[in-house]
């Protein structure tokens, strides 16, 4: 069963998100420190938060906070108190989810943030979509664009192996800062 709560039916959704906190609650509430990239508690929170605590707790690499009852990411505040309005998504552009530095911060859709990852920590080779193939002992270079994996090609050399690849994150918009740890 369901519990509705009047409060929540007068959301504005965005992006999947629910917009509970509004631009005027964010700034009665919080400072942002452009210089350091942290959220500062304007008001008290109960005995656990006082007036200049940094606003945010860890939670999986990113800061958060409660407010109201919800959880929201700390980026996302910064980018509603700056901006006037909630992102679509975030993108870390050094991928430090601690660095919340307006410059580090662009706001994207799914796709823009899937083209700025941290390489895995699984790669073997150090190149994203750069693979060694057992089989026919050759590197194979790969991209995935709208969905799509490209097969690149497969190739004795390494290095040409990387250049595919790299010619293919400048051909479709991928980040600089791509496949970087």
């Amino acid at each position: 069963m369901r519990i509705r709560f009047w409060y929540l039916d007068e959301t504005i959704k965005k992006g999947g998100y629910q917009m509970i906190i509004t631009r005027a609650e964010a700034l009665n509430h919080f400072d942002y420190n452009k210089a350091t990239g942290e959220l500062i508690w304007k008001s008290p929170r109960g005995n656990s938060v006082a007036v200049g605590d940094v606003a945010g707790t860890n939670n999986h690499g990113y800061l958060q906070i409660r407010f109201n009852y919800k959880s929201y990411y700390v980026h996302r505040v910064i980018w509603l108190l700056v901006n006037g309005e909630w992102p679509d998504q975030i993108d870390h552009i050094d991928h430090n989810g601690f660095n919340n530095k307006l410059d580090n911060l662009r706001n994207v859709n799914h796709q823009g943030n899937g083209k700025n990852r941290r390489l895995n920590k699984n790669n073997k080779s150090g190149v994203c979509g750069v693979g060694w193939t057992s089989s026919r002992k050759k590197w194979r270079s790969v991209i995935e664009h709208n969905n799509k994996a490209i097969h690149l090609g497969f190739t004795d050399d390494f290095f040409e192996a990387v250049c595919l690849r790299k010619s293919a994150e400048i051909k479709y918009g991928f980040h600089i800062n791509h496949g970087n740890r």
